[in-house]
């Protein structure tokens, strides 16, 4: 997908997400009264699970997520679920303490079309989270960028260096909130979480900064999608 489709598909899909209500009727860890808040520190163990599915089956795919979420955080961790503005993915975020209490999640939605989950390690934190933690949470603002990479083992590290070294020109940029890059044990996939102020000011550095991200193309599939966190635990 080339920059102008993904910026077009992520402008659509704000419409969609302020219409949707994709948590069960009676949940306590949705988006409405106090914010949750999810801090993850470096050196945890985190396990990242990407649920692809239908527009029409999103909101089902994440009443299921949800109906069972209290249960996902292991011994020690906490967990974020998070859903695509366009409703064609969700995310499982889980962080903790090292031990197989937080491994990757092992339970598939049937409804979803494709699933993965892996583990990984944070390996660079932007400078204004203070280099510690990178924070989700479920309120409005900031908005949440989730870059999924596909790559291969033997360009993994490449495409990491490359990332890294143009983060800087990014985060120059007005509303820049926080960036976390996340590279898979098994490497084959590299994740980059990034918060901005709001919409326009991601899509004025996307512009900007359109050959700079055409460097990444040949080193691994972008998948790019806005977030919003519905429920954390």
């Amino acid at each position: 997908m080339n920059r102008r489709c993904v910026l077009r598909a992520l402008t659509s899909g704000l419409a969609l997400a302020s219409s949707q209500n994709l948590l069960p009727k009676g949940s306590s860890q949705t988006n409405q009264g106090s914010p949750g808040l999810l801090s993850v520190q470096r050196g945890s163990q985190i396990a990242i699970s990407i649920f692809r599915s239908e527009q029409s089956v999103q909101s089902f795919v994440i009443k299921s997520l949800a109906a069972r979420f209290g249960r996902i955080p292991g011994k020690g961790g906490s967990a974020a679920l998070l859903a695509s503005t366009d409703g064609t993915r969700a995310i499982v975020y889980k962080s903790g303490p090292p031990g197989p209490e937080n491994a990757a999640i092992d339970e598939e939605p049937r409804i979803a079309t494709n699933y993965e989950t892996h583990e990984y390690e944070m390996i660079y934190l932007s400078q204004k989270s203070n280099g510690k933690e990178l924070s989700i949470t479920t309120s409005a603002s900031p908005i949440t960028l989730i870059n999924a990479f596909s790559t291969s083992r033997d360009r993994q590290q490449q495409l990491v260096e490359t990332w890294i070294r143009n983060a800087p020109d990014a985060e120059a940029f007005p509303g820049f909130e926080a960036a976390a890059l996340h590279c898979s044990s098994h490497g084959t996939s590299v994740v980059n979480f990034a918060q901005w102020q709001s919409q326009e000011d991601w899509m004025t550095m996307a512009k900007a900064l359109s050959n700079t991200f055409r460097e990444k193309n040949p080193l691994g599939q972008a998948d790019p999608h806005l977030y919003r966190a519905v429920c954390i635990a």
